[in-house]
């Protein structure tokens, strides 16, 4: 098991895994949710712009979540 596999939430910032088949790896091993710290655009995938849209935030719903200006340190993710 990896080590973040115990984490409630892992941050992501590589740039090269942006699609949900490469993230869903992380679920898969046990996180329960992933913050990418650059927008993934595709279906599924809350892209979260702090003040703009964060209300549409569902734990129960998004498991893969994008900051897309980057304030990914400001969101508190609620299990």
């Amino acid at each position: 098991m990896a080590v973040w596999a115990t984490l409630p939430c892992v941050p992501h910032g590589n740039e090269q895994i942006k699609t949900k088949v490469l993230l869903q790896a992380y679920l898969t091993q046990g996180v329960q949710r992933v913050l990418v710290t650059a927008p993934v655009k595709q279906s599924g995938v809350l892209d979260i712009v702090m003040g703009v849209n964060h209300h549409l935030y569902d734990s129960k719903q998004h498991q893969l979540v994008t900051s897309a200006s980057l304030q990914f340190r400001n969101i508190v993710f609620r299990p």
